[in-house]
């Protein structure tokens, strides 16, 4: 009997775990993409911002929100046209790119960024998300 006490209470633990996992995973994974310095920003497939991360909106001195913008909003047009065309190429392609992207910070000096883009898909939407590096001074 007291096996099957011990048993039952394992089983118990076991339960109370498995539950907390995926609710661990998805806390950590969000303080994970907010407290990076890495940048990283979703935009829907009309490019429409509809996520970017602490880093990201620090660096590009972002104060008020971005969703719904489009990096227009944000950059100047030859920049922003760029990074559009590089958008559409992961929609188009359905696959990653890793590529160098030149972008201005707030003070005018032009950056290079290694940046990757990638497709995700969420309820039948297509979006693409994207990660990028200051890579100014490492060349």
């Amino acid at each position: 009997m007291e096996d099957l006490k011990k048993n039952l209470d394992r089983i118990k633990e076991l339960t109370e775990e498995l539950t907390i996992i995926p609710y661990f995973n998805e806390e950590i994974m969000s303080i994970f993409l907010e407290d990076s310095p890495i940048i990283s920003w979703i935009e829907d497939s009309d490019g429409r911002y509809v996520y970017a991360n602490k880093a990201c909106l620090t660096r590009f001195n972002i104060t008020e929100s971005i969703l719904g913008k489009t990096d227009k909003d944000f950059f100047p047009l030859e920049v922003a046209e760029t990074f559009r065309a590089n958008d559409l190429m992961v929609l188009e392609r359905n696959e990653k790119i890793e590529l160098r992207e030149d972008a201005p910070t707030p003070d005018g000096v032009m950056r290079k960024w290694f940046v990757i883009k990638f497709p995700m898909t969420l309820h039948k939407k297509s979006y693409v998300g994207g990660l990028a590096v200051d890579i100014t001074n490492m060349e």
